[in-house]
């Protein structure tokens, strides 16, 4: 007789209302959602093994220190916000920034739909809306079921 697949229990997911994690990324001007990313890849990390979405975050992450460093060499060197290398650096940085935060939004977005999650997300809600929709779906998930309860607008208290 072969002995039946042994499956690990899936862990819930982080239980935060989508509503503080908008007001976490008013009060922060968005940095907050770069945390909250990284949360939640590594959640998806957890359940599913491996997750690229967490590298992703990770190296979004490890990107705000570069814009620090160039406002310390900005302010020790004596080099001009608007010197042309000053300028193309800072707009290198910020474009990377914008495509590895995009890049992990829709790589998460392709693990929460794959199984063992299956949550099914859109495109254009994940583009805008980011780790808010996410939470929002997220909030009332049953790791049992692995459903989210139809209706739920996520306000269960």
């Amino acid at each position: 007789m072969i002995p039946e697949r042994l499956q690990r229990p899936m862990p819930k997911p982080p239980r935060v209302h989508w509503g503080f994690i908008l007001a976490l990324q008013i009060m922060t001007l968005g940095l907050f959602q770069m945390v909250w990313l990284l949360v939640l890849s590594n959640w998806s990390r957890r359940v599913n093994g491996m997750s690229r979405a967490f590298w992703w975050s990770l190296i979004n992450i490890c990107m705000l220190p570069a814009l620090f460093l160039f406002a310390v060499i900005e302010t020790l060197v004596g080099v001009p916000a608007n010197s042309p290398v000053m300028a193309a650096a800072l707009l290198i940085f910020r474009l990377g920034i914008l495509v590895t935060a995009l890049g992990s939004l829709f790589i998460l977005r392709s693990e929460l739909e794959s199984s063992p999650i299956s949550i099914p997300l859109g495109g254009v809600a994940t583009f805008f809306l980011g780790v808010i929709y996410f939470q929002y779906h997220l909030y009332d998930y049953d790791v049992e079921t692995k459903t989210v309860p139809e209706g739920s607008l996520g306000l269960a208290g």
